[in-house]
Protein backbone atom coordinates (compact mmCIF):
# COMPACT_ATOMS: atom_id res chain seq x y z
CA UNK A 1 0.00 0.00 0.00
CA UNK A 2 1.56 3.76 -1.13
CA UNK A 3 1.35 6.17 2.09
CA UNK A 4 -0.68 8.74 1.40
CA UNK A 5 0.02 11.51 -0.61
CA UNK A 6 0.63 14.69 1.31
CA UNK A 7 -1.77 17.60 0.58
CA UNK A 8 -0.61 20.99 0.44
CA UNK A 9 -0.28 23.29 4.06
CA UNK A 10 -2.45 25.84 4.96
CA UNK A 11 0.42 28.43 5.60
CA UNK A 12 3.57 28.95 5.24
CA UNK A 13 6.74 30.28 7.43
CA UNK A 14 8.52 32.91 5.57
CA UNK A 15 10.62 33.94 8.58
CA UNK A 16 11.69 32.43 11.92
CA UNK A 17 12.61 35.03 14.91
CA UNK A 18 15.79 35.24 16.17
CA UNK A 19 16.55 37.96 18.98
CA UNK A 20 15.34 40.87 20.41
CA UNK A 21 16.41 44.73 18.54
CA UNK A 22 16.32 47.58 20.34
CA UNK A 23 14.24 49.28 23.37
CA UNK A 24 11.22 49.38 21.74
CA UNK A 25 9.59 45.79 20.87
CA UNK A 26 11.20 45.18 18.01
CA UNK A 27 12.79 41.83 16.47
CA UNK A 28 14.90 40.43 13.65
CA UNK A 29 14.30 36.99 12.18
CA UNK A 30 15.74 35.09 10.05
CA UNK A 31 13.95 34.81 6.55
CA UNK A 32 12.77 31.82 5.13
CA UNK A 33 11.79 33.10 1.59
CA UNK A 34 12.68 33.79 -1.51
CA UNK A 35 10.79 36.80 -1.60
CA UNK A 36 12.02 38.92 1.49
CA UNK A 37 10.80 41.97 -0.19
CA UNK A 38 6.74 40.42 0.97
CA UNK A 39 7.88 42.10 4.38
CA UNK A 40 7.56 45.36 3.01
CA UNK A 41 3.86 44.86 2.63
CA UNK A 42 2.84 42.32 5.02
CA UNK A 43 0.01 43.25 7.33
CA UNK A 44 -1.01 40.18 9.43
CA UNK A 45 0.34 36.85 9.91
CA UNK A 46 0.40 34.09 12.48
CA UNK A 47 3.47 33.91 15.27
CA UNK A 48 3.87 30.23 16.19
CA UNK A 49 5.77 29.58 19.49
CA UNK A 50 8.13 26.63 19.62
CA UNK A 51 5.61 24.62 22.04
CA UNK A 52 2.56 25.14 19.45
CA UNK A 53 0.54 27.99 20.44
CA UNK A 54 -0.40 30.31 17.97
CA UNK A 55 -0.88 34.31 18.06
CA UNK A 56 -1.81 37.06 15.98
CA UNK A 57 0.43 39.25 15.15
CA UNK A 58 -0.20 42.88 13.04
CA UNK A 59 2.85 44.24 11.97
CA UNK A 60 3.41 47.71 12.02
CA UNK A 61 6.73 48.10 10.20
CA UNK A 62 9.88 45.73 8.74
CA UNK A 63 12.90 46.98 7.48
CA UNK A 64 15.99 44.65 6.41
CA UNK A 65 19.44 44.62 8.65
CA UNK A 66 22.56 42.89 7.79
CA UNK A 67 21.08 39.11 6.98
CA UNK A 68 17.32 39.31 8.39
CA UNK A 69 14.69 41.38 8.82
CA UNK A 70 13.33 43.50 11.61
CA UNK A 71 9.92 43.71 12.68
CA UNK A 72 7.83 45.62 14.80
CA UNK A 73 4.40 44.14 15.87
CA UNK A 74 1.52 46.38 17.09
CA UNK A 75 1.13 46.02 20.46
CA UNK A 76 4.95 44.89 20.75
CA UNK A 77 6.36 47.87 22.58
CA UNK A 78 9.12 46.78 24.98
CA UNK A 79 12.33 44.03 25.60
CA UNK A 80 10.23 41.75 27.04
CA UNK A 81 7.43 41.18 25.47
CA UNK A 82 9.79 40.69 22.14
CA UNK A 83 11.46 38.45 23.99
CA UNK A 84 8.09 36.46 24.27
CA UNK A 85 8.44 36.12 20.39
CA UNK A 86 11.90 34.49 20.31
CA UNK A 87 11.74 31.57 18.78
CA UNK A 88 8.44 32.42 16.74
CA UNK A 89 7.74 31.21 13.24
CA UNK A 90 6.46 34.05 11.52
CA UNK A 91 3.54 32.21 8.97
CA UNK A 92 1.20 33.62 6.35
CA UNK A 93 -1.15 31.87 4.32
CA UNK A 94 -0.99 29.40 1.41
CA UNK A 95 -3.16 31.03 -0.71
CA UNK A 96 -0.63 34.74 -0.05
CA UNK A 97 2.38 32.41 -2.09
CA UNK A 98 3.83 34.55 -4.66
CA UNK A 99 3.74 32.67 -8.03
CA UNK A 100 6.22 30.56 -9.57
CA UNK A 101 7.86 31.05 -12.97
CA UNK A 102 7.32 27.80 -15.14
CA UNK A 103 9.14 24.38 -14.17
CA UNK A 104 9.93 26.28 -11.06
CA UNK A 105 8.48 24.26 -7.54
CA UNK A 106 8.15 24.86 -3.63
CA UNK A 107 9.39 21.96 -1.73
CA UNK A 108 6.22 21.22 -0.42
CA UNK A 109 4.88 20.60 -3.66
CA UNK A 110 7.31 18.51 -4.63
CA UNK A 111 7.24 16.03 -1.26
CA UNK A 112 5.45 13.20 -1.79
CA UNK A 113 5.35 12.83 -5.39
CA UNK A 114 6.07 9.78 -7.49
CA UNK A 115 9.17 9.03 -9.52
CA UNK A 116 9.13 6.82 -12.72
CA UNK A 117 11.38 5.95 -14.86
CA UNK A 118 10.98 8.37 -18.15
CA UNK A 119 11.41 5.66 -20.88
CA UNK A 120 10.10 2.44 -18.81
CA UNK A 121 7.66 4.02 -16.66
CA UNK A 122 9.19 1.75 -13.98
CA UNK A 123 8.04 2.95 -10.69
CA UNK A 124 11.25 3.89 -8.64
CA UNK A 125 9.61 5.35 -5.52
CA UNK A 126 8.44 8.67 -3.90
CA UNK A 127 10.31 11.83 -2.58
CA UNK A 128 10.48 11.75 0.98
CA UNK A 129 11.84 15.05 1.28
CA UNK A 130 14.09 17.78 -0.89
CA UNK A 131 17.71 18.49 0.22
CA UNK A 132 20.00 20.60 -0.41
CA UNK A 133 23.62 19.81 -1.40
CA UNK A 134 26.46 22.26 -2.11
CA UNK A 135 23.86 24.54 -3.67
CA UNK A 136 22.16 21.92 -5.48
CA UNK A 137 18.47 20.24 -4.48
CA UNK A 138 18.65 16.79 -4.51
CA UNK A 139 15.54 14.45 -3.87
CA UNK A 140 15.65 11.96 -1.39
CA UNK A 141 13.14 8.83 -3.02
CA UNK A 142 12.12 6.11 -0.76
CA UNK A 143 12.12 3.35 -2.50
CA UNK A 144 11.37 -0.05 -1.85
CA UNK A 145 15.33 -1.11 -1.33
CA UNK A 146 15.88 2.23 0.61
CA UNK A 147 16.56 5.67 0.26
CA UNK A 148 18.08 6.86 -2.89
CA UNK A 149 19.06 10.44 -3.73
CA UNK A 150 18.38 12.21 -7.42
CA UNK A 151 19.52 15.59 -8.52
CA UNK A 152 16.25 17.60 -8.97
CA UNK A 153 18.29 18.98 -12.19
CA UNK A 154 16.17 19.73 -15.49
CA UNK A 155 18.84 17.11 -17.56
CA UNK A 156 17.78 14.41 -14.38
CA UNK A 157 14.05 15.10 -13.60
CA UNK A 158 12.79 15.51 -17.27
CA UNK A 159 9.00 16.10 -16.13
CA UNK A 160 7.61 17.18 -13.25
CA UNK A 161 3.93 16.93 -13.18
CA UNK A 162 2.51 18.48 -9.67
CA UNK A 163 -1.02 17.60 -10.80
CA UNK A 164 -0.93 14.34 -11.13
CA UNK A 165 1.91 13.84 -8.07
CA UNK A 166 4.78 12.16 -10.76
CA UNK A 167 8.50 13.21 -11.56
CA UNK A 168 9.43 11.20 -14.71
CA UNK A 169 13.14 10.76 -14.68
CA UNK A 170 15.92 10.28 -16.78
CA UNK A 171 18.73 8.91 -14.42
CA UNK A 172 22.27 8.55 -15.48
CA UNK A 173 23.56 4.77 -15.61
CA UNK A 174 24.36 3.24 -12.07
CA UNK A 175 22.43 5.97 -10.20
CA UNK A 176 20.71 4.03 -8.13
CA UNK A 177 23.14 1.35 -7.02
CA UNK A 178 25.96 3.70 -6.06
CA UNK A 179 23.07 5.54 -3.98
CA UNK A 180 22.30 2.30 -1.65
Amino acid sequence: MEPPIPQPPSEITVARVRKTQGRKGEVVAEIWTDYPERFLNLKEVRLVQPDGSVRHGELENAWFHKNGVVLKFCGIDSISAAELLVGCEVRIPYTDLHLLPKDHHYIFEVVGCRVTEDSTGRPIGRVKECVEFGGQWTLNVETEHGEVFIPFAAEICCSVEIQQREIRVRLPEGLLEVNR
